[in-house]
């Protein structure tokens, strides 16, 4: 409950913030997302889309939201495959070096990211462990992404977008889990081992081209 309601406050802000901007843009575009870390040898770049949604407070300053939705190949390590997916909720700000129709720029995005992890085993492995089944493991949490980038304006209403973030994301997760193996002098009741899992947090690079399209702009015609 408490993530639902985190997410619904940052679209109440971005919303009700905006009706008094001087403008506003609606950026789309698409993303790549090459996994980091102990997340690079669970899993390979995964790719997907981005939708955002920024007021600008001044000139030079705007703030948002920005949703991903990313997807990342099954990657197989021993008896086991991961498949990724990755819906990242964020209030972004970003501060504008310039006013020109070349716009770099450097940012900061925090909030939430959904990260589900579906765990497949192979087909031996889990007919020689008949209490072992296929997990989907939710590894939701809180992140951040520095940012930095640039707009290239075509005129006033449309601009290309090119960005580089860094996702560090605190999701690491660690559960308990009860291994059976066949009892050869007993078969009746298997032998039981107690292990840990751990399953590494998710950062990632990020790299998103798109466009930005103008919704608003109260200033005057520049091109």
């Amino acid at each position: 409950m408490k993530k639902i309601t985190f997410l619904f406050a940052l679209v109440a802000m971005s919303l009700g913030s905006s009706l008094n901007a001087q403008k506003m843009d609606l950026g789309l575009g698409g993303a790549l997302a090459l996994p980091m870390g102990d997340f690079g040898d669970a899993s390979d770049m995964g790719f997907g889309g981005t939708v955002s949604l920024n007021y600008f407070i001044t000139e030079q300053i705007s703030a948002g939201i920005e949703v991903n939705g990313l997807f990342f190949p099954e990657t197989e390590m021993g008896v086991a495959s991961n498949l990724y997916t990755s819906f990242p909720i964020q209030a972004v700000g970003r501060y504008f070096f310039l006013t020109d129709d070349f716009k770099p720029y450097a940012g900061l995005g925090l909030g939430f990211y959904l990260m589900q992890n579906e765990l497949r085993y192979s087909e031996e492995f889990l007919a020689a462990n008949a209490s072992i089944k296929d997990q989907n493991i939710d590894q939701g949490g809180f992140g951040i992404s520095p940012r930095i980038g640039f707009d290239y304006a075509f005129n006033k209403w449309v601009a290309l977008n090119l960005e580089v973030n860094y996702n560090l994301v605190f999701n690491e997760k660690k559960e308990t889990i009860i291994i059976e193996v066949p009892n050869p002098i007993d078969p009746a009741n298997p032998i039981q081992a107690e292990g840990e899992a751990t399953y590494p947090a998710t950062p990632f690079l990020g790299v998103n081209l798109g466009l930005k399209f103008t919704l608003f702009d109260s200033s005057p015609e520049v091109f």
